[in-house]
Formats: C-alpha cells, structure tokens, sequence
C-alpha cells in the first residue's frame, strides 16, 4: 500500500466524513483500524494486533490518567509468567494482593490488615536498611517467615525521641534490655537472671487481679509444681480476704501437701502448718501463747508437770527443780 489516504467509500453514500492517518504508514504486523471519532467523523489508521485476551500491552509512552482494572482482571508484571497485583474477594473479604503464580505472596486487606506469606514460600523477608545487593546479613532488621530479627545493638523504639527502647545488647553480658534514656528499666538475661529497675529507681513487680481471684506466683521443677505463694480468699468488707498463703506440692505436682504460712490480711496473724524452728535470736515484743507442749535447749516437748508434796518438807522444791529439769532450763547437780 503506497498511499496514506484511504478511501473507504463512505463519503459519498453515507455522508461521513473520512479523516485519514496521514502521519503514519504501517509497519510490519500492523493492522488497518478504523475509529469512529465523534458523529459521522471516521479516522483511519494503522495499529498493532490487539493483545491476548483480558492483557493490555504498554510499550513506552506516558499514563497520564487512570488506569482502571475490573476486578478480579490482575496487573501483569512478568510477561503473564505468574507475577501479579490483584484486587480480589476471598471468602473472608476483599483484598489487594501480590501472586506469584498460585501463591500469595502478600495481602492487603481494606480494614487495614497486611499479611505476608500466607502459603508455605520458604523465607520470606523483610529488610529494613542494608543493600540488596549485600544481602540480609547487612541490614539493621528483618523479618523472616513470623520473627522480626534485629541485630545486635538494634533496637525497637516506643517513642519518636528514642527515649524508650528494646534491645537486645552485649554490653555487661548478652541481655534483652528495656531501657528509659540511659537508665535499663529491665534486663534478662540468656542464663534467666531478671533484674528490674536501677540504682536511683523504686522498682516494683505488680500482680493485679479482681477481688474474687487468686493471685499467685508458682515455681516449678521440670514442669511440675513444688511452690506456690500469693493472695487466696475472695474479698469482702471489713478488710476480709486476699489472705497470703504459701503452700508446698509433692514429687507429682498434683497434690497439695501443706499450707505451709497463712497471714490473715485484715489482723496480721500468721499461723505455720507445721514445726518451727528458729536457729538465731528471737525477740517478741508481745505476749506469746503455745498451744501445746514445750521443750528448751533441745529438749524434747513434754506436757505441763504438776508441782506436788509439802512444802514445809521442802517436797515442793525437790518438785520444782524436777519440773524445771524436764523443761530443759536446769540441770540438776543437788544432793540429798
């Protein structure tokens, strides 16, 4: 074809008015396209075939308006290989997301939820600083399949000023530190050590629970229960209930065998489940009652003795010392 006018033949009959492409000639593969512009206004033109079906080609040129998609139809990136964005509905709501080929890769929910590797993909990453190039090793943090990894001495900051930070950090030994400024409010250690607050702080570990809870800190051997200590007995007026207990449980963990302190919250009282034995200096500033047998200096408890015999006769004096022996407070060295 060696002219760029092209008569169709419908001026004549039809009373259109044919504006031929008279800037362009056709290229090899190029195809004839006839565009009705506006009224009876024809323009003629060559083109290139249209593309496969539901694909757009864009070869150069600059989108200077919107480019609308109908969902589900994606937006191709590798030459239909399998790398697209699509805004799609799944059965738990609609989404933006990132295919690549049956797998994706991340979505983009519209209440705001952003998912990453959402099917078995190997690692997938997020790197924050460093240079692809150089790798993941190079960057400050990453986040691989569900663990966000930040390297020694990085740190996660609460506030816009950094004056709140986590860390882990090797300065004084490997520790995760929670600090405010320079002070580390918080430090745990990889051998379990945990201390709280610093040198000028009034650190304090808080168990809060409502009035009809036990509140509790247990230790365990293995998993199994040996010790636990915390407030028992629901609350009421007159300052009754949230009574501390400590309590001891046998090899298995399951059976409770002593309550071993009780102090009554609201009168102070403190009663032992079992033997006491004080190995240095005790000093009551009150009055003490014993309910049972007593024994001193390592004697053994014996029931109160009963003070007999005449006293004119100095019986009841050989039966006070005897009293005082089988106490423990004497040693009888008399004789007859």
């Amino acid at each position: 074809m060696s002219s760029r006018n092209l008569d169709l033949g419908l001026a004549a009959s039809s009373g259109i008015t044919v504006l031929p492409d008279v800037t362009t000639l056709p290229t090899v593969n190029q195809v004839m396209a006839v565009t009705q512009i506006a009224g009876t206004v024809v323009r003629t033109g060559f083109v290139n075939p249209p593309p496969s079906a539901g694909m757009l080609p864009l070869i150069g040129g600059t989108l200077t308006g919107p480019l609308n998609l109908t969902a589900p139809q994606p937006l191709d990136f590798n030459g239909g290989a399998g790398n697209y964005l699509q805004y799609y509905t799944a059965t738990d709501g609609p989404r933006l997301r990132y295919m690549a080929g049956a797998t994706e890769v991340f979505s983009f929910t519209d209440t705001g939820t952003l998912s990453l590797g959402m099917t078995a993909v190997g690692n997938i990453a997020i790197q924050i600083g460093g240079s692809r190039g150089a790798g993941l090793s190079t960057a400050v943090a990453t986040l691989t399949g569900a663990a966000l990894r930040l390297n020694t001495e990085q740190f996660i900051s609460f506030t816009s000023a950094d004056s709140r930070t986590l860390k882990f950090t090797a300065t004084g030994g490997n520790h995760l530190s929670y600090a405010a400024g320079a002070n580390e409010l918080l430090s745990l250690t990889d051998t379990v050590l945990l201390t709280l607050g610093y040198s000028t702080a009034n650190p304090a570990l808080i168990i809060n629970g409502n009035a009809s809870t036990n509140k509790q800190i247990r230790w365990q051997s293995n998993g199994l229960l040996r010790w636990a200590m915390g407030l028992v007995n629901n609350e009421s007026t007159g300052n009754a209930g949230s009574n501390f207990l400590l309590q001891s449980y046998d090899d298995t963990g399951a059976s409770l065998m002593a309550n071993v302190l009780t102090v009554t919250r609201s009168s102070g009282l403190a009663t032992f489940g079992g033997a006491l034995t004080v190995t240095g200096a005790a000093t009551l500033s009150s009055s003490l009652r014993v309910n049972g047998t007593v024994g001193f200096n390592n004697t053994a408890p014996v029931a109160k003795p009963t003070v007999s015999g005449a006293k004119g006769s100095n019986a009841a004096l050989a039966s006070v010392i005897a009293a005082l022996v089988s106490y423990g407070l004497v040693t009888d060295t008399t004789t007859a």
